[in-house]
This record gives structure tokens, sequence and C-alpha cells, in this order.
């Protein structure tokens, strides 16, 4: 399989809703990391979990995955999760039968809201656990204008435990103040690698943000020498290709060549083996527009399964992701408006 990477990485995701008239969310991503494919799986949920639950939380993410990319139509970059616990945020607070909340509950949330909540309590929860092989951060905050209706007990309390945030009243109408109190938070959550999330165009007109950010920075527990360095010739296209540098590696990895969906899938651990890395490559007669339109939730969790342990040489470029875009569009055709 050719597909490289650096001895660590840094990885940066951040996601911003902002409340006004009508919910609208914005993605902008920021991402460091030097050996990435556009497609990988998220972190299992906790094993206790029911797999119903499971099972349509990464239903999904898939559909959001596949639109985005097929939109984007580029290197593209982006966390589901965030998405997905922003949206739900925002499903707590929607009014009872509002056209917000019917709209989230079909997509998000299904017929069992309990266990739903479980989902995130647990793996937040389990996130924010030392490990000294790796650092990752994951940080919520919602804000809530001054000016808008008291904020009630029962959401409050509810998005503490569940979801491991809290509340901050502030003030929409000192823009540059509250710009400067958010970039701040972010900061701190990113140890200074992402320095301005918000601008006052983010803040006008608001009354509530719900922000989140992803930080992971981890070594691979393979990793790549070097001194294996060189250019290699990359296809972007069957007519176009060009000469980025490529890293390589021969190790043992979770593998699996499928003949039926022509593709091969390989993981890439982290040290610590709770984060990895999965690459997805379709045969060389496909592209990667035809392997995404086959692919399902289903068939990916599938396709893990069957990874088995073997010497695999691993080639993949060095590259830099610095990526935004807005997801409102993407979202609607997934039935959220």
């Amino acid at each position: 399989m050719e597909s490289a990477g650096q001895r660590s990485c840094v990885v940066l995701l951040f996601l911003l809703a902002s409340l006004v008239s009508s919910e609208t969310v914005s993605q902008h991503q920021s991402n460091q990391i030097q050996t990435n494919l556009p497609l990988s799986l998220p972190p299992p949920p906790p094993p206790s979990l029911d797999p119903e639950v499971v099972s349509l939380n990464n239903d999904f993410d898939w559909k959001l995955v596949k639109e985005v990319f097929q939109r984007e139509q580029q290197n593209t970059i982006f966390s589901p999760f965030s998405v997905k616990l922003l949206l739900t945020l925002l499903y707590e607070a929607a009014g009872e039968n509002s056209t917000t909340k019917l709209e989230l509950s079909k997509a998000l949330v299904g017929v069992n809201l309990d266990k739903s909540r479980e989902l995130y309590r647990e793996f937040l929860e389990s996130s924010t656990k030392e490990n000294g092989n790796y650092e990752f951060n994951i940080g919520t905050r919602v804000y809530v204008d001054d000016g808008v209706a008291n904020v009630t007990a029962n959401y409050t309390e509810l998005v503490e435990w569940c979801y491991k945030t809290n509340i901050e009243r502030v003030d929409f109408g000192r823009t540059a103040e509250t710009v400067a109190k958010v970039n701040d938070w972010c900061s701190n959550i990113t140890h200074g690698h992402l320095n301005e999330l918000v601008t006052e165009d983010h803040i006008k007109n608001s009354v509530m943000i719900i922000a989140n950010v992803l930080f992971l920075k981890a070594s691979w527990r393979n990793s790549f020498d070097e001194s294996n360095t060189r250019k290699r010739e990359f296809h972007v296209s069957p007519t176009h290709s060009t000469k980025p540098e490529f890293m390589e590696q021969t190790d043992i990895y979770a593998y699996l060549d499928d003949p039926e969906l022509q593709l091969e899938m390989v993981r890439l651990p982290y040290k610590g083996r709770l984060f990895s890395m999965y690459i997805v490559l379709p045969y060389a007669n496909r592209t990667l527009d035809q392997m995404v339109s086959t692919l399902t939730a289903d068939n990916l969790i599938k396709l893990e399964g069957k990874l088995l342990r073997e010497e695999v040489v691993v080639v993949i470029p060095k590259f830099k992701f610095d990526y935004g875009a807005t997801l409102n569009d993407a979202l609607t055709t997934l039935g959220i408006s």
C-alpha cells in the first residue's frame, strides 16, 4: 500500500456555531498533520453503549463526510464529532415541538435520548484522562448574550453533566471584549497553536455562540525514518500528477485488501493505543469519488473488523492542511435547516 508520516503530528480541529434568528453552523479547520488522507474513521465509542445508538451516530458522521466531500471536491478535513456535539447542544436548547428540535432529533438523536447522552458523557469523560504517550484536549463552551432570557437551571446542569461544558454569560454588544474572551479560551485549549477562533463578524447579530476545539499531539507507534524521505510521483487525477516528498515505512500494521469494494485499508496507530489514523485507498482503476459514493458507515465498520496484522509497506506524502468551510448547505441536505 502506498501511503508516509512524520514521527509526531499536531492536529487542530475547531468548530463554531453561532445562533442568530436561525441556527447556522460554520467550520474553520487548521491542521498541521503531515500524514493524512481525506477519509478516516472516528474513534470507537465505549463498548458498553447500545449498538443501535452507536450505529445511528456513525451513520450521521458518514453522511456528513460524503456530503461535504462531494461539495468541496478538494482536500478536506473536519470533525463530524464536533459538528454532532454542537448540534446536539442546540437540540437540547431548542423549544419542545419546535421545527429545530424535530429536525435535529431525526438527524442526530433518534428514539433514545438517554443513551445518546450517555454516549457523549462516557466519551468526554474518558478523553480527559491524562496519558504520557499523547496530549489530547477537547473543549466546548457555550457563550450566551446577557440580553437574552435566562438559561434554565435544567439546561445548565444538563450540559455540565452530559456534555462536560458550561455556560458563560457575555455582553455581545461589547464585541471586541467578547472576541478576546473566546479566542483566549481557544488559545488555552490548543496551547497557543490556535489564537483566533472568532472575529467580530461572528459576534455581530448573535445571541449565542457554541464553540468546540479538539487538540491532539501524538507520536506514531511505528515511527517513520526520516532518511527514507524522497520525492515521488503523486497522481492527483488520471491526467495530472505532482512530485511531493514521501516518507516510507515497512512494519507490521492492521491491513485489508478488499476486492469487492476495490480498496485497501490500513490502520496507523499512535502511541498509547487510544488513537489511530485509518487510511482508505481506492484501487488504481477507481477514483476517490467512486469509492466514497459506494461506502457506508456500516461497511466501513465491517472493514475495520476484517483488518489483519501483516507486514505492509506504507508510503504517504507529507502535506499540511489549512481548510475552512461553511456547512450550512451540507446540513440542509441532511434535513437540518
